[in-house]
């Protein structure tokens, strides 16, 4: 039985979640010629993509609106939506599609007592890390004999604790009895805090065409997630100075699309030097969006309310995977762990009648996150318009995934889908200049009648821009 909601009831409860003005949806038009099942899944992928995208949009229109711009009309498209879910199965590369993100080690295996865990490998430390605790070499079958003598849940505790990242594969009904399945299921979709700081913010937005123009934002994060919101950012005109080092591991092979329309500078936080030019960037910037584990840049001094000392009025954005809350708050994670953490990959097996367990056909929980997070940090932006005030959005994979449970399912339909036609999608995507060729991308869903949004340059060399803004 299909329960999915339609993309407007799913865009409307979205925008209600994320604390959007009421009555700021009329000037939404959503064309539903598709709707779900669009995938081969039984999520509601194409009210996610549609709701997301939607509350992105609209959030950017409101900005606009914040500084004197005119009120305007958002086209949405299910299909776009949908595509835009895709980005990283769609981009080409000079004609060509980018190498496979996975490492081989990576994937679901066997344990002695009849369970699945799902291995994820493909940064060098965490395959390292894992290797170690299975005492084997770098052959899959050896990964496999080792695990088939291990017992579910102890490899999963012994493997986080080693800095590892892997899951145990649950049904939904185990995870919601699971403390951090209850931890995450009593939460919000993403958080909005004040921050009760003496100082705030006397800058106001410089005037501009683009919502976002004059918006400075500082990227300190990796995949998918967070590249997706600061590239979001970007495309409505933000200043989005990307902050990495040389000895921070990449999935090579997404940031060709990750990083369009952003800059690309390497400080290493550790070195005293590099945290004061950092800092010297902060305190000029409007927006951080932030990737690392709950606690990690505190320690180095850029936390939440260091920032907002430092910046008055920033807003901070934080991704996590399983939330700051809950026994599991500190653990790596990733889409698809979270995914078979939280029972999808359990789910989606048993509608297709997989022996073992499956993933959705898109980093639907990555590409989510990444859009409503970039949507709370313009509706953060708009209301310290009024106010000054710094504000902390966090959201997680795992709340995510809650919300696209609340979606509702497509039922056994969602199986007889074929997959999308990639070759066709391709052909009618646009093209930006990249250093190693040209990029076809998917675009940002949601078509703003007076500013769309727009790239001002494809991707760059990591690394290659000095650690300054351009100016207002």
């Amino acid at each position: 039985m299909n329960s999915a909601v339609q993309p407007r009831i799913a865009l409307e409860q979205t925008w209600s979640a994320l604390g959007g003005p009421v009555g700021a949806l009329s000037e939404v038009d959503i064309d539903e010629a598709a709707h779900d099942p669009v995938l081969p899944s039984s999520f509601a992928i194409g009210a996610a993509a549609t709701a997301a995208t939607g509350a992105t949009a609209r959030a950017a229109a409101l900005v606009h609106e914040r500084r004197g711009g005119r009120t305007q009309r958002i086209r949405l498209s299910v299909d776009r939506a949908v595509d835009s879910y895709r980005a990283n199965l769609l981009l080409r590369v000079d004609g060509r599609a980018p190498g496979d993100v996975w490492s081989p080690i990576s994937g679901f295996y066997r344990t002695g007592d009849e369970r699945f865990i799902q291995l994820h490998t493909n940064f060098p430390h965490h395959l390292g890390r894992t290797l170690d605790v299975l005492g084997a070499a770098g052959a899959r079958d050896e990964v496999k004999r080792a695990i088939h003598t291990r017992r579910a849940f102890e490899l999963e505790d012994a493997l986080a604790a080693a800095g590892a990242c892997a899951t145990v594969a649950r049904t939904r009904e185990e995870w919601l009895a699971h403390d951090q399945g209850a931890a995450v299921r009593a939460q919000p979709l993403l958080e909005i805090t004040p921050l009760d700081l003496p100082a705030r913010s006397t800058r106001n937005l410089p005037a501009g065409d683009r919502p976002l123009f004059g918006v400075r934002v500082l990227d300190l994060t990796r995949v998918i997630a967070g590249p997706t919101a600061t590239r979001t950012l970007a495309a409505h005109g933000a200043d989005v100075l990307r902050v990495s080092a040389p000895h921070l591991p990449e999935i090579e092979a997404l940031l060709p699309d990750t990083s369009i329309g952003k800059r690309s500078t390497f400080l290493d936080l550790r070195d005293a030097a590099a945290a004061e030019t950092f800092r010297d960037l902060l305190r000029e910037a409007d927006v951080i969006v932030q990737s690392y584990r709950p606690g990690s840049l505190d320690a180095l001094g850029f936390g939440p309310e260091a920032a907002a000392t430092i910046s008055p009025g920033i807003v901070y954005v934080s991704l996590s995977a399983y939330s700051h809350r809950g026994p599991w708050h500190g653990r790596r994670g990733y889409d698809t762990l979270v995914q078979t953490a939280s029972g999808i990959a359990l789910a989606e097996a048993a509608v297709f009648g997989s022996e073992v367990p499956r993933h959705l056909p898109a980093s639907v929980l990555d590409y989510s996150t990444g859009y409503l997070a970039a949507a709370a940090a313009m509706l953060a932006l708009a209301e310290r318009v009024d106010d000054g005030r710094a504000r902390h959005v966090r959201c997680s994979l795992a709340q995510t995934r809650e919300w696209l449970e609340s979606l509702g399912r497509t039922g056994e339909g969602g199986s007889m889908v074929p997959p999308p036609d990639d070759a066709a999608i391709v052909r009618r995507l646009p093209n930006i200049a990249g250093p190693a060729g040209p990029i076809t991308y998917a675009p940002p869903a949601g078509d703003l009648s007076e500013t769309p949004a727009r790239f001002e340059h494809g991707p760059v060399v990591a690394g290659s821009d000095p650690p300054r803004w351009k100016p207002r």
